[in-house]
């Protein structure tokens, strides 16, 4: 039988939504890291790790004006 018959539709519809939703947002990231042409979607976790072991901070190319 069909979810519409059980009640599971509009939930089934939402959860499908949301979940196409979150494929497109990470998916965006991912094309902006490949226009951008460099590891963007790793760059919190190398800022991070540069901040816990005191290493020294050098600016990204980017962020040179």
């Amino acid at each position: 039988m069909s979810g519409r018959m059980y009640g599971n539709y509009l939930t089934s519809c939402y959860i499908a939504v949301k979940l196409l939703y979150c494929i497109n947002a990470v998916g965006q990231l991912f094309l902006l890291d490949i226009f951008l042409g460099y590891d963007y979607h790793v760059l919190g976790v190398y800022v991070i790790r540069h901040l816990l072991f005191g290493e020294k901070w050098i600016p990204s190319e980017r962020s040179v004006a």
